[in-house]
């Protein structure tokens, strides 16, 4: 089954499903038996699908949980003016554009640090 939620962002911390918990969803997000979760939101039409790959209980509880978005690219891949969005665990969301010149997807940011750079290719990111 998949779980209906809305928010205006692309992952899930800052809709419906943050702010109210379970109430926040309509239906379930359970899949099949691995444990994968399906999301799809109902104010853009992104789909979100989570996977828990590792869980340790001992020390401090750590979960390593993969997540795939359907609203990430824009535009065809490696082409001059595609881009896009990286979305972090903790919500902040980074652009990045195609150059050209260098073969890669480089942050737009506003100050004069070092640009994170992202290569994209038919097995994933890099």
């Amino acid at each position: 089954m998949v779980a209906v939620v809305a928010g205006t962002g692309l992952g899930l911390r800052n809709g419906s499903l943050a702010a109210l918990g379970a109430s926040g969803q309509l239906g379930a997000a359970a899949f099949g038996r691995g444990g994968e979760r399906v999301y799809v939101n109902a104010g853009n039409g992104n789909l979100i699908l989570q996977h828990q790959d590792e869980f340790l209980a001992g020390g401090l509880p750590l979960g390593l949980i993969r997540t795939y978005n359907s609203q990430g690219l824009s535009g065809a891949l490696n082409t001059a003016g595609s881009s896009v969005h990286r979305l972090a665990e903790d919500s902040s969301d980074t652009l990045y554009a195609y150059d050209a010149a260098r073969g890669l997807y480089v942050s737009q940011r506003s100050d004069s640090g070092a640009d994170d750079t992202l290569r994209g290719d038919a097995q994933g990111w890099t």
